[in-house]
């Protein structure tokens, strides 16, 4: 259904703009490892399984865009999320190496390093950078290293601090992120929604409700971002 919604939105926004590039970003917790004992009962699929599973449902997502989108190249930027670990506690310098994405994400880069038209940026370290038109610098991650703790204000205080200190360091246009359930758009940052919709883990975060969504936005070159929506995926 995402890849689907995505064609249409392509095209709804090609009538008035022409549209080259696709980035898909990959931004992680597509699956859950066993990062906390209660999921060995509840996950529908082992790591091993999902990792089977998602690299062949990408493929053939990619492959689909490739042919219905009718763009010259199609971009992703991967970064692993906290829910794929390997190990019961998160790892900061050695996150890449104790995550099934980014296995799945070598895996997948793998499979299209013959196709000149698919480019993946697998990141080994939190923060993947992506220069789009040589002058909009994109800043793509998970989004849990941004803490949030329920307050009052949402997400849009402690996303407004982080993305601060990071461009101290180095400056990026836009970031994007996921982890927080909630499809949002704070101006110098997007917050991608989720495929899952509102279940226990974001009754736990305290995220409000809303439908099971991903985020599509538009960058043009003379304009910069110009456009962001939903992609609906019930």
């Amino acid at each position: 259904r995402f890849f689907e919604q995505t064609v249409y939105l392509v095209d709804l926004m090609s009538n008035k703009t022409k549209i080259d590039t696709l980035v898909l970003a990959l931004l992680g917790d597509m699956m859950s490892g066993y990062i906390h004992e209660e999921l060995m009962e509840s996950n529908q699929l082992s790591p091993v399984e999902a990792v089977i599973f998602l690299c062949k449902l990408l493929r053939e997502g990619i492959n689909f865009l490739k042919k219905e989108c009718g763009v010259k190249d199609i971009i992703l930027p991967c970064s692993y999320g906290n829910h794929a670990r390997t190990t019961l506690k998160r790892r900061v310098s050695t996150g890449h190496k104790n995550s099934y994405e980014f296995l799945l994400y070598s895996f997948l880069s793998t499979a299209f390093e013959d196709d000149p038209s698919v480019h993946f940026h697998v990141s080994k370290g939190y923060h993947n950078y992506l220069n789009v038109f040589g002058k909009y610098l994109i800043r793509f991650h998970h989004g849990d290293n941004i803490r949030y703790a329920g307050g009052v204000g949402g997400i849009a205080i402690p996303a407004n601090k982080a993305v601060t200190q990071w461009s101290r360091a180095k400056p990026a246009y836009l970031d994007c992120f996921g982890h927080f359930h909630q499809s949002l758009s704070g101006g110098r940052w997007i917050c991608n929604g989720s495929l899952v919709g509102y279940n226990s883990y974001a009754i736990s975060i305290k995220a409000d409700y809303e439908r099971p969504q991903q985020s599509f936005f538009v960058i043009e070159k003379d304009h910069g971002l110009t456009f962001t929506g939903p992609v609906f995926v019930e």
